[in-house]
C-alpha cells in the first residue's frame, strides 16, 4: 500500500495476501485479497498490482463518503461499486470534505461473467 500521507489512511487486510502480510483466512489456493481502506478527507492511496499478476479481476465497493477511483478519477459515493481494468495499480482519492470507506477486492478470475 502506498499512502500519500500515513495519517490519512488506515487499511485492513481481511482476506488473502498483500505485500509481506497475510490474512489468517484460508483462501483454499485462490490468489486474492480483500482490503478495507479508510481514508480521511483529502487522503490518497495506491493498491499496487505487479505486472503480469494473475489478479486481473478487481472491483471496489464504496461504503462510506465520496471520492474518486482509478487513473481517470471516476467520482463515486457510498453504495456504488466500480470495476477496475485488468492490470495496473488501483488508485483511491478521498474527497476534500469527506471520509472515504472503500472495500477493494482483487483476485484471479474464477470464470465469473
Amino acid at each position: 500500500l502506498l499512502p500519500n500521507n500515513l495519517r490519512q489512511l488506515k487499511a485492513k487486510l481481511l482476506v488473502g495476501r498483500l505485500q509481506d502480510q497475510a490474512s489468517p483466512v484460508d483462501t483454499f489456493g485462490v490468489d486474492c485479497a480483500y482490503v478495507d481502506f479508510m481514508l480521511e478527507a483529502g487522503g490518497e492511496a495506491t493498491f499496487p498490482r505487479e505486472a503480469g499478476s494473475s489478479r486481473t479481476s478487481a472491483f471496489a465497493y464504496v461504503y462510506q463518503g465520496k471520492g474518486s477511483i482509478g487513473q481517470n478519477k471516476s467520482t463515486v459515493s457510498a453504495g456504488e461499486t466500480v470495476r477496475f481494468a485488468s492490470s495496473g495499480d488501483l488508485k483511491l482519492f478521498a474527497d476534500q470534505n469527506s471520509h472515504f470507506g472503500v472495500m477493494v477486492l482483487v483476485g484471479t478470475p474464477l470464470k465469473e461473467p
